[in-house]
Protein backbone atom coordinates (compact mmCIF):
# COMPACT_ATOMS: atom_id res chain seq x y z
CA UNK A 1 0.00 0.00 0.00
CA UNK A 2 0.97 3.60 -0.63
CA UNK A 3 -0.08 6.69 1.51
CA UNK A 4 -0.35 10.26 1.14
CA UNK A 5 -2.12 12.99 3.41
CA UNK A 6 -2.55 16.73 2.00
CA UNK A 7 -3.77 17.67 5.70
CA UNK A 8 -0.89 20.08 7.34
CA UNK A 9 0.92 17.81 10.06
CA UNK A 10 3.97 18.42 12.76
CA UNK A 11 6.85 17.35 12.23
CA UNK A 12 5.91 14.64 14.94
CA UNK A 13 2.96 13.74 13.72
CA UNK A 14 5.11 12.90 10.60
CA UNK A 15 7.73 11.10 12.00
CA UNK A 16 5.43 8.87 13.87
CA UNK A 17 3.42 7.99 10.67
CA UNK A 18 6.00 7.38 9.15
CA UNK A 19 7.56 5.16 11.31
CA UNK A 20 4.04 2.85 12.20
CA UNK A 21 4.08 2.89 8.54
CA UNK A 22 7.85 1.47 8.08
CA UNK A 23 6.60 -1.31 10.48
CA UNK A 24 3.65 -2.28 9.23
CA UNK A 25 5.51 -3.04 6.13
CA UNK A 26 4.49 -0.19 3.87
CA UNK A 27 7.75 0.50 1.35
CA UNK A 28 6.36 3.59 -1.03
CA UNK A 29 5.04 6.58 -0.31
CA UNK A 30 3.20 9.16 -2.84
CA UNK A 31 3.54 12.81 -3.30
CA UNK A 32 3.29 15.91 -5.48
CA UNK A 33 5.19 19.22 -6.03
CA UNK A 34 1.32 20.64 -5.76
CA UNK A 35 0.87 18.96 -2.26
CA UNK A 36 2.68 22.13 -0.44
CA UNK A 37 5.13 20.99 1.31
CA UNK A 38 5.57 17.48 1.25
CA UNK A 39 8.33 16.49 -0.63
CA UNK A 40 10.58 18.92 1.51
CA UNK A 41 9.26 16.88 4.66
CA UNK A 42 9.83 13.50 2.94
CA UNK A 43 12.92 14.96 2.33
CA UNK A 44 13.59 15.24 5.94
CA UNK A 45 11.64 12.06 7.60
CA UNK A 46 10.94 9.61 4.51
CA UNK A 47 14.65 8.38 3.89
CA UNK A 48 13.75 4.49 4.61
CA UNK A 49 10.74 4.46 1.74
CA UNK A 50 10.40 4.95 -2.10
CA UNK A 51 9.16 7.83 -2.98
CA UNK A 52 6.69 8.33 -6.20
CA UNK A 53 5.89 11.97 -7.31
CA UNK A 54 4.49 13.96 -9.83
CA UNK A 55 3.95 17.23 -11.91
CA UNK A 56 2.13 18.51 -14.52
CA UNK A 57 3.65 18.49 -18.37
CA UNK A 58 1.36 20.58 -20.12
CA UNK A 59 2.63 23.57 -21.52
CA UNK A 60 6.33 22.90 -20.35
CA UNK A 61 9.40 22.59 -23.09
CA UNK A 62 12.26 19.99 -21.52
CA UNK A 63 14.11 22.43 -20.06
CA UNK A 64 11.19 23.44 -17.85
CA UNK A 65 10.45 20.06 -17.40
CA UNK A 66 14.36 19.14 -16.37
CA UNK A 67 13.88 21.84 -13.72
CA UNK A 68 11.09 20.48 -11.96
CA UNK A 69 12.56 17.11 -11.50
CA UNK A 70 15.36 19.10 -9.87
CA UNK A 71 13.21 20.76 -8.12
CA UNK A 72 12.20 17.40 -6.63
CA UNK A 73 15.91 16.07 -6.68
CA UNK A 74 16.41 19.00 -3.90
CA UNK A 75 13.30 18.86 -2.34
CA UNK A 76 13.17 14.91 -1.65
CA UNK A 77 17.43 15.09 -1.16
CA UNK A 78 17.94 11.77 -3.54
CA UNK A 79 20.24 11.37 -5.91
CA UNK A 80 17.53 10.00 -8.57
CA UNK A 81 13.43 9.68 -8.63
CA UNK A 82 12.17 6.60 -8.11
CA UNK A 83 9.00 7.06 -9.87
CA UNK A 84 8.01 9.90 -11.61
CA UNK A 85 3.96 10.21 -12.55
CA UNK A 86 2.86 12.73 -15.40
CA UNK A 87 0.09 14.28 -13.45
CA UNK A 88 -1.84 15.79 -16.42
CA UNK A 89 -1.69 13.18 -18.71
CA UNK A 90 -5.60 13.31 -19.93
CA UNK A 91 -5.00 16.90 -20.22
CA UNK A 92 -2.18 16.28 -23.14
CA UNK A 93 -3.10 16.71 -26.84
CA UNK A 94 -1.78 13.11 -28.90
CA UNK A 95 1.11 15.49 -30.19
CA UNK A 96 2.17 16.69 -26.42
CA UNK A 97 2.15 13.21 -25.38
CA UNK A 98 3.92 11.68 -27.62
CA UNK A 99 6.80 14.99 -26.81
CA UNK A 100 6.20 13.94 -23.11
CA UNK A 101 7.13 10.01 -23.92
CA UNK A 102 10.18 11.63 -25.60
CA UNK A 103 11.05 13.97 -22.41
CA UNK A 104 10.43 11.24 -20.02
CA UNK A 105 12.77 9.00 -21.93
CA UNK A 106 16.10 11.39 -21.92
CA UNK A 107 15.34 11.58 -18.21
CA UNK A 108 15.79 7.95 -17.76
CA UNK A 109 18.69 7.97 -19.93
CA UNK A 110 20.16 10.59 -18.34
CA UNK A 111 19.63 8.94 -14.72
CA UNK A 112 18.02 11.56 -13.65
CA UNK A 113 14.49 8.98 -13.03
CA UNK A 114 14.44 5.40 -12.64
CA UNK A 115 10.40 4.99 -13.68
CA UNK A 116 8.09 6.95 -15.61
CA UNK A 117 4.07 6.70 -14.52
CA UNK A 118 0.89 8.18 -15.62
CA UNK A 119 -1.86 9.31 -13.14
CA UNK A 120 -5.37 9.05 -15.44
CA UNK A 121 -9.03 9.06 -15.62
CA UNK A 122 -8.93 7.24 -18.97
CA UNK A 123 -8.72 3.46 -19.84
CA UNK A 124 -8.53 3.64 -23.28
CA UNK A 125 -4.58 4.05 -23.81
CA UNK A 126 -3.67 1.40 -20.69
CA UNK A 127 -2.59 -1.32 -22.27
CA UNK A 128 0.11 0.66 -24.81
CA UNK A 129 1.39 2.40 -21.44
CA UNK A 130 1.61 -0.71 -19.77
CA UNK A 131 3.22 -2.78 -22.64
CA UNK A 132 5.92 0.53 -23.08
CA UNK A 133 6.84 -0.10 -19.57
CA UNK A 134 5.20 2.73 -17.76
CA UNK A 135 3.36 2.96 -14.40
CA UNK A 136 -0.28 3.60 -14.32
CA UNK A 137 -2.31 5.34 -11.64
CA UNK A 138 -6.04 5.04 -12.10
CA UNK A 139 -9.38 5.58 -10.24
CA UNK A 140 -11.46 2.77 -8.82
CA UNK A 141 -14.13 2.13 -6.39
CA UNK A 142 -17.25 0.01 -5.54
CA UNK A 143 -19.35 2.54 -7.77
CA UNK A 144 -16.43 3.10 -10.70
CA UNK A 145 -15.96 -0.67 -11.48
CA UNK A 146 -13.81 0.11 -15.36
CA UNK A 147 -11.00 -1.21 -14.51
CA UNK A 148 -12.39 -4.55 -13.62
CA UNK A 149 -13.98 -4.68 -17.03
CA UNK A 150 -10.91 -3.88 -18.54
CA UNK A 151 -8.24 -6.33 -16.53
CA UNK A 152 -8.39 -9.00 -17.79
CA UNK A 153 -6.31 -7.96 -20.73
CA UNK A 154 -3.72 -6.58 -18.05
CA UNK A 155 -2.44 -8.98 -16.19
CA UNK A 156 0.20 -9.88 -18.16
CA UNK A 157 1.86 -6.18 -17.31
CA UNK A 158 0.61 -6.29 -13.66
CA UNK A 159 4.31 -6.63 -11.48
CA UNK A 160 2.58 -3.86 -9.15
CA UNK A 161 2.59 -1.27 -12.23
CA UNK A 162 -1.20 -0.26 -11.78
CA UNK A 163 -1.88 1.84 -8.77
CA UNK A 164 -5.10 1.91 -7.97
CA UNK A 165 -6.89 5.21 -6.37
CA UNK A 166 -10.28 7.13 -5.29
CA UNK A 167 -10.98 4.03 -3.57
CA UNK A 168 -13.33 5.79 -1.55
CA UNK A 169 -14.36 8.44 -4.24
CA UNK A 170 -12.74 11.52 -2.86
CA UNK A 171 -14.11 10.88 0.53
CA UNK A 172 -17.90 10.59 -0.88
CA UNK A 173 -18.39 6.62 -0.16
CA UNK A 174 -17.03 7.03 3.49
CA UNK A 175 -20.20 9.09 5.09
CA UNK A 176 -23.63 10.05 4.50
CA UNK A 177 -22.92 13.49 6.52
CA UNK A 178 -21.69 15.36 4.00
CA UNK A 179 -23.25 18.29 1.80
CA UNK A 180 -22.39 16.35 -1.17
CA UNK A 181 -25.58 16.46 -3.79
CA UNK A 182 -24.24 13.28 -4.87
CA UNK A 183 -25.31 11.55 -1.67
CA UNK A 184 -28.97 11.75 -2.87
CA UNK A 185 -28.03 10.02 -6.21
CA UNK A 186 -29.13 6.44 -6.52
CA UNK A 187 -25.98 5.12 -7.01
CA UNK A 188 -24.45 6.50 -3.92
CA UNK A 189 -27.75 5.63 -1.80
CA UNK A 190 -27.42 2.40 -3.30
CA UNK A 191 -24.09 1.86 -1.75
CA UNK A 192 -24.75 3.47 1.50
CA UNK A 193 -28.12 0.81 1.92
CA UNK A 194 -26.02 -2.39 0.71
CA UNK A 195 -23.51 -1.48 3.66
CA UNK A 196 -26.23 -1.37 5.87
CA UNK A 197 -27.81 -4.51 4.73
CA UNK A 198 -24.60 -5.88 5.38
CA UNK A 199 -24.15 -4.55 8.84
CA UNK A 200 -20.94 -3.15 7.62
CA UNK A 201 -19.58 0.22 7.68
CA UNK A 202 -19.27 2.31 4.43
CA UNK A 203 -15.72 2.20 5.04
CA UNK A 204 -15.19 -1.65 5.08
CA UNK A 205 -17.69 -1.82 2.37
CA UNK A 206 -15.63 0.75 0.15
CA UNK A 207 -12.21 -0.67 1.16
CA UNK A 208 -13.18 -4.53 0.73
CA UNK A 209 -13.76 -3.43 -3.20
CA UNK A 210 -9.90 -3.60 -3.69
CA UNK A 211 -9.43 -6.67 -1.32
CA UNK A 212 -11.59 -8.72 -3.56
CA UNK A 213 -11.45 -7.43 -7.18
CA UNK A 214 -7.79 -7.25 -7.38
CA UNK A 215 -4.75 -9.27 -6.77
CA UNK A 216 -1.09 -8.54 -5.15
CA UNK A 217 0.05 -7.68 -8.78
CA UNK A 218 -1.89 -3.89 -8.12
CA UNK A 219 -1.20 -1.61 -5.41
CA UNK A 220 -3.56 1.14 -2.98
CA UNK A 221 -2.65 4.42 -2.27
CA UNK A 222 -4.32 5.55 0.64
CA UNK A 223 -4.23 8.60 2.15
CA UNK A 224 -4.00 8.90 6.23
CA UNK A 225 -3.73 12.13 8.40
CA UNK A 226 -3.08 9.84 12.12
CA UNK A 227 -1.95 7.09 13.05
CA UNK A 228 -5.66 5.80 13.93
CA UNK A 229 -6.70 6.39 10.34
CA UNK A 230 -3.77 4.54 9.47
CA UNK A 231 -3.83 1.71 11.77
CA UNK A 232 -7.40 1.36 10.75
CA UNK A 233 -6.87 1.29 7.18
CA UNK A 234 -4.05 -1.90 7.49
CA UNK A 235 -6.07 -3.66 9.99
CA UNK A 236 -9.34 -4.11 7.87
CA UNK A 237 -9.69 -7.63 7.17
CA UNK A 238 -11.43 -9.38 3.86
CA UNK A 239 -14.69 -10.02 3.98
CA UNK A 240 -15.28 -13.48 4.03
CA UNK A 241 -19.02 -13.98 2.67
CA UNK A 242 -20.27 -12.79 -0.97
CA UNK A 243 -20.41 -9.36 -2.21
CA UNK A 244 -22.70 -8.28 -5.06
CA UNK A 245 -19.99 -6.04 -6.61
CA UNK A 246 -22.20 -5.75 -9.99
CA UNK A 247 -25.08 -4.66 -8.15
CA UNK A 248 -23.44 -1.27 -6.98
CA UNK A 249 -21.62 -0.60 -10.42
CA UNK A 250 -22.55 2.77 -11.24
CA UNK A 251 -22.65 4.11 -15.04
CA UNK A 252 -23.03 7.51 -14.59
CA UNK A 253 -19.53 9.64 -15.35
CA UNK A 254 -20.85 12.62 -13.91
CA UNK A 255 -20.57 10.67 -10.41
CA UNK A 256 -17.75 8.10 -10.82
CA UNK A 257 -15.28 11.00 -11.96
CA UNK A 258 -14.73 14.04 -9.67
CA UNK A 259 -13.40 16.02 -12.85
CA UNK A 260 -17.41 16.88 -13.57
CA UNK A 261 -18.33 17.09 -9.93
CA UNK A 262 -19.26 21.16 -9.70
Amino acid sequence: MLFRSREILSPSEIQNILNFSLNSGVGWLDTAQSYGDTETQLGKFGKEFKIATKFEFKNKNYTQINALVEKSLMQLKVDKLELLFIHDWDKLTKSEKQNCELFCSSLITNKMVLDIGVSTYEFNDLHRLLQNGFFIQVCSNALDQRLIEVSDGLTKYLNERIWIRSIFLQGLLLTQHTKSKLLNHECTVRFFNYANLLEISPFKLALNYFLHNFSNGFKLILGVHSINELELNLATENIKFFIDWESLKCNHIDVIDPRLWI
